[in-house]
C-alpha cells in the first residue's frame, strides 16, 4: 500500500496586532484530530492550525504528546453512542504520554518534566495535551518506551477483569487477537490459568500463547463445551448482546461471566440503534433466578466510572503493569503506529476488527509509504 506523503499546509492563525514598531507574532499553533459530526469517518479532520492551549485550570497539567492510542472506546465516542457525548467540534483520543510542560496552581502530584500517562475523555490526539490531575499518573519507569506505556489502558482492564481468579482456572476471552484479549493471555498465564480465546479466523495463524482458539464464526459454544464438558470458570465478554446468553452456558457452577464493553453495537460506520436496542435486549434477558439455580454469576467492568474512585489503586496497578513491562516479563503487542492523517484509516481497521494487538498514533508522523510489518500484521509477543 502506497500513501502520498502529506506535508502540514500554510498556517492561517491570525497574529497579535504589532505596536510601536513591533512586528506581529503569531499565535502558537499545533496539530490535531477534530471530530466534526458524529457518524461516518468523513467527519474526522486533522487541524493544522488549532490553537496551542496556553494555560491551565488549577487542577490541570499540560502535556506535550509523545504517544496516544486508539481504543474501541474512540470508536463509540465518534458514533455517539456512549454517555454524554461531548458538544461538537472537540479533539478526540482518550489515551496520552507525555510530558509536563505546565501545571495549574493546585497540581500536587506532578511537576515540569515528569513523564505522565493520562486517560482524558477527549483530546488525545493533539500535538499538546490539558489533563486534569485526577486523570494522569506518573510514569516511574522511566527507561520504558513511550509506545509500551500507550498500551498501558488494555493491560488495566485485563487486571480487573482477572480480579480473584484462582491459579489453574479455564478463562475464556472473545476478540482475543485484540489488545485487550491479548493483555487477558499475559497476566492469566502468569496466573497460572489455561486461556481459550475467540477470534476471527485469519487471525488464528497470527497469535499464540493461548490453550486453544476458536474461530468465532464456528459454533463456539459447542466447540468449548467438548473441550470443558463440565464447564469453565471465567468468560470475559466485550461483546454483549446474544453473545452473553449464549456464553452463560459455557460456565460451571460458581463461574463467572463478566461483560466490559458492547461491541456488538457497532455494526457499521454510524451508530444502529436496533443495534443498541437489540444488544441490550438480549443481556436484560438473562434470568436472575436461573443464575441462582446454577449458582452461576454476572458481572461488569466499566473502567471509566472505576477511574473516578479507585486513582491510587491504578496508580499502584500501572506501577506494577510497567514494572513487568520494564522486565520483559510482558511485552505488549503492537499492531502499527499511525500518523494523525491516517487515524479514519486506523478506526476502519479496528471497525473491521483485523488489528492485532494495539494501535497507537505518534504526533509527530507524517503520512507515508509503510510496508505490510510496519501497518497491520501486528507482532504478537506470547510470553
Amino acid at each position: 500500500m502506497v500513501n502520498k506523503t502529506e506535508e502540514p499546509g500554510p498556517s492561517t492563525a491570525e497574529t497579535a496586532p504589532a505596536t510601536d514598531g513591533e512586528e506581529a507574532v503569531p499565535d502558537p499553533q499545533m496539530r490535531a484530530v477534530v471530530l466534526n459530526s458524529y457518524g461516518g469517518l468523513k467527519g474526522i479532520q486533522v487541524v493544522e492550525n488549532k490553537p496551542q492551549p496556553q494555560a491551565v485550570g488549577e487542577s490541570e497539567i499540560l502535556l506535550k504528546t509523545a504517544m496516544s492510542s486508539l481504543n474501541f472506546q474512540d470508536l463509540m465516542t465518534r458514533l455517539g453512542v456512549i454517555d454524554s457525548p461531548p458538544k461538537i467540534p472537540f479533539v478526540m483520543g482518550s489515551e496520552v504520554v507525555g510530558t509536563v510542560i505546565q501545571i495549574g496552581k493546585d497540581v500536587s502530584r506532578f511537576k515540569v518534566g515528569d513523564i505522565v500517562y493520562g486517560l482524558p475523555e477527549t483530546g488525545a490526539w493533539a500535538e499538546f495535551v490539558i489533563l486534569e490531575e485526577s486523570l494522569a499518573w506518573l510514569v516511574t519507569k522511566t527507561k520504558l518506551d513511550v509506545k509500551y506505556v500507550a498500551t498501558s489502558l488494555p493491560y488495566i482492564v485485563a487486571h480487573y477483569l482477572l480480579q480473584g481468579v484462582a491459579v489453574g482456572s479455564s478463562v475464556v476471552i472473545h476478540s482475543a487477537g485484540g489488545s485487550v484479549g491479548l493483555a487477558v493471555r499475559d497476566l492469566a498465564k502468569m496466573q497460572g490459568c489455561k486461556v481459550l480465546g475467540i477470534c476471527s479466523g485469519y487471525k488464528m495463524e497470527k497469535i499464540s500463547g493461548f490453550e486453544s482458539l476458536i474461530d468465532r464464526t464456528f459454533d463456539y459454544v459447542a466447540e468449548i463445551k467438548k473441550l470443558y464438558p463440565a464447564g469453565v470458570n471465567l468468560v470475559l465478554d466485550p461483546q454483549g448482546g446474544e453473545d452473553c446468553t449464549r456464553g452463560l452456558t459455557l460456565l460451571s457452577p460458581g463461574g463467572k461471566y463478566i461483560l466490559y464493553g458492547s461491541a456488538n453495537i457497532v455494526t457499521g460506520e454510524t451508530k444502529s440503534f436496533f443495534s443498541m436496542a437489540k444488544s441490550w435486549w438480549q443481556v436484560e434477558k438473562v434470568s436472575p433466578l436461573k443464575l441462582f439455580e446454577e449458582n452461576k454469576f454476572i458481572g461488569g467492568l466499566h473502567l471509566r466510572n472505576l477511574l473516578k474512585t479507585k486513582y491510587d489503586e491504578v496508580g499502584k496497578v500501572l506501577d506494577k503493569l510497567w514494572g513487568l513491562m520494564e522486565s520483559g516479563q510482558v511485552k505488549p503487542t503492537v499492531d502499527s503506529i499511525w500518523s494523525f492523517e491516517e487515524v479514519p484509516e486506523a478506526m476502519q481497521k479496528m471497525h473491521d476488527r483485523k488489528n492485532i494487538g494495539k494501535l497507537l498514533i505518534d504526533p509527530a508522523a507524517r503520512k507515508v509509504e509503510k510496508n505490510d510489518t510496519e501497518k497491520g500484521n501486528g507482532e504478537s509477543n506470547a510470553n
